[in-house]
């Protein structure tokens, strides 16, 4: 259902042999790619290279957090002219480098006109070996980009920060609870997509304040109805 749909908005027609139809989503893939660009080091335009899913691998949930940390020209720079030697590996094999070792091969490849893709495979270890009792981000199986992204900040943060302190713990007075998760410049998951968020409750009576709540957060969860209930 979902390919039909996906055919009648490209207005493409609907196709049941497999040949012709892997022909137009390659022709249609290949428009849409062209529009990817982004800057390269030397001030000119490059397409971003593809990565590898071959069938059963199931890669595309990690597959989509991998191009978009990599067109993020503000974290790719940042986070590949950092010297690996210095930081501190989490897991064996390393998430961190292995995430390295692609983005690298991405900046590697879309600069060549073979333009060959990247294979996922070597990060996709890394993070199945964090939970070896699971079948999490293990060969075949499917999880959400979500929780990709959240176990990769974590593993950013652990990475740079280790022994370096950087937490703010403590309160900032007596009516507010929590604190902010990491202060540390040299952590690049908080200082790049970390929200130190504030939250407070007022009276629209007496105009009081209270329940202070501060927090660090990768991520900000918004109710879709009670933004239509909001506009209504």
């Amino acid at each position: 259902q979902s390919l039909d749909t996906f055919q009648a908005h490209q207005k493409l027609p609907l196709v049941s042999d497999s040949e012709e139809l892997q022909k137009i989503l390659e022709d249609v893939g290949a428009a849409k790619t062209a529009e990817g660009v982004v800057d390269n080091v030397d001030g000119s335009y490059v397409v971003g290279a593809g990565l590898q899913n071959e069938v059963g691998e199931y890669n595309c949930f990690l597959n989509v957090i991998i191009q978009s940390l990599w067109h993020l020209k503000r974290f790719r720079e940042e986070f590949l002219r950092r010297p690996m030697s210095k930081h501190v590996h989490v897991g064996d094999p390393c998430v961190v480098c292995a995430l390295f070792d692609i983005l690298t091969a991405i900046c590697t490849a879309s600069g060549d006109e073979k333009g060959e893709s990247v294979a996922p495979a070597s990060l996709r270890t890394a993070l199945s070996t964090l939970y070896p009792e699971s079948n999490f981000f293990q060969e075949g199986q499917m999880n959400d980009a979500s929780e990709v992204l959240e176990v990769l900040f974590d593993c950013l943060h652990r990475s740079f920060t280790s022994g370096s302190g950087g937490f703010d713990s403590e309160l900032v007075d007596s009516n507010c609870l929590g604190a902010w998760e990491c202060s540390n410049s040299s952590c690049i998951a908080h200082t790049l997509f970390g929200m130190d968020i504030f939250e407070r409750m007022n009276c629209y009576n007496c105009g009081l304040e209270s329940r202070h709540l501060k927090y660090t957060s990768f991520f900000h969860n918004i109710n879709a109805s009670a933004l239509r209930t909001m506009k209504a």
